[in-house]
Parts: C-alpha cells; sequence; structure tokens
C-alpha cells in the first residue's frame, strides 16, 4: 500500500507539464461567454494597403485557421460586425473600452506610440472594462508600416497571435509557437503545442475564477521581447521532487 501511494505522488509530481506559454498577467480577465465576436471599426486603414472588408475577411479565415482548432477550450471566436466606432487618436486600452461587452473590437490607427518605426505591425490587448471583459487590436495605419508589404498568410498568423493577447495570452519562448514574440521569417501555418495548452489554461470546459486586470502584448518584427509575466507552475514542483522522493521513502527502511 505504501508503495501505492509513493508511486502515485511521485508519478503526479513527474507529470507536470513546464510551460513555455506566458500570460499578460498574474490572473488575466476571462471572456464569461463561451462564444465571443470579433468586431470591425469604421476606420478606413488607407495605410495598410487592404480594405477593411478585406481585413476583416482575414480575420475571419484567422480566427477559424488557428484558435478555433483547439477543441480542449471553451472558446468559439465568431466573425461580428462592423461597428460605428473610431479607433482614431485610441491606444489599445482606450478601444477595448469602446468595444461591447465579451466582444473584441479591432480597428486602423497611427496613434500607438510604436508604430511611428513601422517594425510593430499591429498590438492586441484586453482587460475589464464597466465589470466586462473586452478586448481590441490596433492594426498599423502610420505611413511607415510595414503592413503593406506582409502577405496573407503571415498576415493571417499576425491576427491570429494578436488575437492571443485580446483573449489573455502574453508571449511564448517556443520559437515555434504562434505566440512567440516575433514572426521574423517563419511561415506560421499552425500552432504548437504550447498554443493549445495556453489557451486551455485560461479557457479550460470547467471555467475557473474570473481574473482582475489586462495589460498589453504586442508582436514585433525587430525581435524585441515586450510584456511578459512568466509562467512557472511546475519549476517549483520539480525542485521539491528530491525531498518528497527522500520523506516518502524513509518509512520503507
Amino acid at each position: 500500500m505504501k508503495r501505492q501511494i509513493i508511486f502515485f505522488f511521485l508519478f503526479s509530481f513527474v507529470n507536470q507539464k513546464i510551460f513555455s506559454f506566458t500570460l499578460l498577467s498574474p490572473n488575466p480577465p476571462r471572456y464569461t461567454t463561451g462564444e465571443v465576436y470579433v468586431d470591425f471599426t469604421n476606420d478606413s486603414c488607407s495605410q495598410t494597403g487592404f480594405s477593411p472588408q478585406y481585413l476583416f475577411n482575414l480575420m475571419e479565415e484567422s480566427i477559424n485557421q488557428f484558435w478555433n482548432k483547439v477543441s480542449s477550450a471553451r472558446l468559439l471566436l465568431l466573425k461580428g460586425d462592423f461597428v460605428d466606432v473610431s479607433s482614431a487618436g485610441l491606444d489599445p486600452s482606450s478601444l477595448a473600452a469602446e468595444a461591447r461587452g465579451n466582444r473584441i473590437l479591432v480597428g486602423c490607427n497611427d496613434a500607438v506610440a510604436a508604430f511611428a518605426s513601422g517594425g510593430v505591425v499591429a498590438v492586441g490587448t484586453m482587460g475589464q472594462f464597466d465589470g466586462e471583459t473586452k478586448g481590441s487590436i490596433i492594426i498599423n495605419d502610420h505611413a511607415n508600416s510595414e503592413f503593406s508589404t506582409l502577405s496573407d498568410d503571415k498576415i493571417r498568423a499576425l491576427l491570429a497571435h494578436e488575437l492571443g493577447h485580446a483573449l489573455g495570452l502574453g508571449h511564448s519562448e517556443n520559437v515555434s509557437a504562434l505566440m512567440y514574440y516575433s514572426l521574423g521569417s517563419k511561415i506560421q501555418e499552425k500552432m504548437s503545442q504550447d498554443d493549445y495548452d495556453a489557451l486551455t489554461y485560461l479557457y479550460p470546459h470547467n471555467p475557473r475564477l474570473m481574473g482582475l486586470g489586462g495589460s498589453c502584448g504586442t508582436i514585433s518584427f525587430d525581435h524585441s521581447k515586450e510584456g511578459e509575466a512568466k509562467w512557472y507552475q511546475s519549476y517549483f514542483l520539480l525542485a521539491l521532487l528530491p525531498l518528497l522522493m527522500a520523506l516518502l521513502l524513509r518509512p520503507l527502511f
């Protein structure tokens, strides 16, 4: 009987995963509904080289190519509506506050400070506003933006990455992950297991208590890391493993 108990504890500890994903904050807010709609502002997006309708269609394709494939999470992202809101002059948090409750709002502007260099092509964030979880994505519409040089495949991956931030995820240290901090030259056609784990952690089928607060994550093409809140769930457990083994094995001798 003692050996069975020892085996159970050792298996539980060894079986813990070490995650590479991060969160925007230690306990980001969660969307309370299973269906989260993504809306688009009435911005012209003139500097992106694409019409708002074309970008909205790419967003829908991005949603289905990436996040809606995570069956272990309770979320279903859906294409929403064009809304009579402008993101002009707004930062990501201010735009998120303009979104409807439990929805994500996407727009284009040149007001974000990081946009002037051109290398940061979009930003995403989320938070709680008036008691409701809301998110936003702002696409770089600055004259220096590199957005217009991107292929459709790159844009779909970019939008999916920023949706990850709008859902509460930070950057991953796993270079194959969608949430890796830089797209660089890689072609991102699917998500890694780390991305699956991240969304499932925040939105399991048995929801946990909602968190509070929000933060902002960005993706860039200059390999700069921004806004990380690392998740060290298993390192502490693994460090305790030798001590646990010693304590459990001692009564057997």
